[in-house]
């Protein structure tokens, strides 16, 4: 995800606790505890359209990314 999405990031995390990463509209908080448990917060500044886009994009590259592993 990091990889993916930091071109275009302000600022980022990668802690133990997971991946944080802002941009300029929007951000979003990626856990992952094991395979079966991955906790995603996405949040915009008032746009519930454009946050619901964004948390489709970063589902679609999780379940992407498990595919691949």
């Amino acid at each position: 995800m990091h990889v993916l999405y930091a071109g275009n990031s302000l600022d980022f995390d990668e802690s133990g606790s997971g991946l944080s990463m802002v941009f300029a509209d929007w951000r979003f908080k990626l856990q992952v505890s094991n395979p079966l448990s991955v906790c995603l917060c996405v949040e915009s500044r008032g746009d519930r359209h454009f946050m619901q886009a964004k948390t489709d994009e970063l589902l679609a590259n999780i379940f992407s990314a498990e595919g691949h592993s």
